[in-house]
């Protein structure tokens, strides 16, 4: 019986302590994403005009993922593959050429090529951590399937 009030003691602190862990690294995802947001929006403003000028319409591509709490939530990103349409156009669906699918390098852009390469198409991902779907502290999102 004393080792059973023991162990609900102690699973009560722990309970406490979660609580108080959670409060704090919210906070500091509020606080470092606004910062940095504020930091990186002259770029963020460079990369969405110049994916607007260079490849049009859509700038971000979305992607349903689970965050926090195993959640499902849409992340943002910085498209850099070519834009569908024109895929559609460039290859009717009655004429595929053989692998054009496993082929991905005709379709990354040469913005998001550079993208890519600095990993600044997840820049939008702030957005994401400000409004609480992901956090710095707890790692990767996972991808739906």
């Amino acid at each position: 019986m004393d080792l059973q009030k023991n162990y609900y003691e102690r699973e009560s602190r722990n309970a406490e302590q979660n609580k108080w862990r959670t409060l704090i690294i919210r906070l500091s995802d509020i606080m470092l994403g606004i910062s940095l947001m504020l930091l990186l929006l002259p770029l963020f403003l460079y990369i969405y005009i110049l994916i607007l000028r260079k490849e049009g319409r859509p700038v971000f591509h979305q992607e349903v993922s689970r965050g926090r709490k195993n959640r499902s939530f849409t992340m943002w990103k910085f498209r850099t593959l070519s834009n569908p349409s024109r895929l559609i156009t460039a290859f009717p669906p009655y004429r595929h050429p053989e692998g054009w699918r496993e082929n991905t390098s005709k379709t990354i852009t040469t913005t998001g090529r550079c993208l890519k390469k600095y990993k600044l198409e997840k820049l939008p991902l702030l957005i994401n951590i400000i409004k609480g779907d992901i956090s710095f502290a707890e790692g990767k999102y996972f991808r739906r399937t």
